[in-house]
This record gives C-alpha cells, sequence and structure tokens, in this order.
C-alpha cells in the first residue's frame, strides 16, 4: 500500500527486490511484479491497458509468479461480491502456464484458486479489516 519497494533499493539486506524483473531460486525462475489494478491513489496502480503492457513482459519461462494484484477470476473477489483482478493478468498466466502463482491485494479473497490446473494463492494474512486472521499457505514445488 506504499511506496516502500522504490527505497528499499538503497538498503543493504540479504534480499531480492522483484520489481518487474525475474531471479533464479532453487532452479526455478521467478518473476516479481508488484501491480495491481487502480484502487484510490495508492502505489503501484495502473489502468488495465497499461497493465497489459506490464503482464506482456513476464517472461515465457517463469516458474513462479508473484504478484500484488491478482488476476481476474482468481482471488479476486471484493466482499461486495465484485472481480477487481486483471483481466490482461489472467490472459498472460493462462499463455505463460507458470507452476505457481502468488499474490495477495484483496484480502477477503485468501485462499487457493484453480487457474486451468495453475494454482493461484492469494495468500493475504488479513481481512478486509487489516487484522491478522489468515493462516499462511504452504506450496512445495
Amino acid at each position: 500500500h506504499d511506496r516502500i519497494g522504490y527505497s528499499l533499493k538503497e538498503l543493504t539486506l540479504d534480499l531480492t527486490l522483484l520489481l518487474d524483473t525475474s531471479t533464479c531460486c532453487g532452479g526455478l525462475n521467478v518473476y516479481g511484479s508488484p501491480w495491481s489494478m487502480e484502487f484510490l491513489n495508492w502505489a503501484f496502480m495502473l489502468p488495465e491497458p497499461e497493465l497489459a503492457k506490464k503482464w506482456a513482459a513476464i517472461p515465457d519461462n517463469t516458474n513462479i509468479l508473484l504478484l500484488h494484484g491478482p488476476p481476474h477470476g482468481y482471488g479476486d473477489r471484493t466482499t461486495d461480491g465484485l472481480h477487481v483482478g486483471s483481466p490482461s493478468l489472467t490472459e498472460r498466466i493462462r499463455k505463460v502456464r507458470p507452476r505457481l502463482v502468488v499474490c495477495g491485494h484483496i484480502h477477503e479473497s485468501h485462499g487457493v484458486y484453480d487457474l486451468d490446473g495453475i494454482p493461484i494463492v492469494n495468500a493475504s494474512l488479513l481481512n478486509e479489516r487489516y487484522r491478522m486472521v489468515n493462516q499462511p499457505i504452504v506450496f512445495e514445488i
């Protein structure tokens, strides 16, 4: 919800910050991106046409996709019953076929979803009131 990602680049921590980039971890190609559909004036929000450009950059050989915002229809249902994820992200996931997609952002949609055999995990630990109520989700790959 903030712009900490930009300032993290200046810290000396043992971490890999994935801002629309990839890394290899345990022989798996991991791609990370902080973007989500527009909501208020928070950081890393874009309209759908701009998101489509971001998702087009996801490499075809991606094994694990780490995201903030969810794909449309998977881990993106709000308490109002609306699906607010990115449609172009759903299509890119179908094309790339990563082994695992992890997102958050829509706290009330915590859980595991299936997109044509691809597990989509909304790993948000918080509920919509920002209370830590959800258990971590563990996947073995």
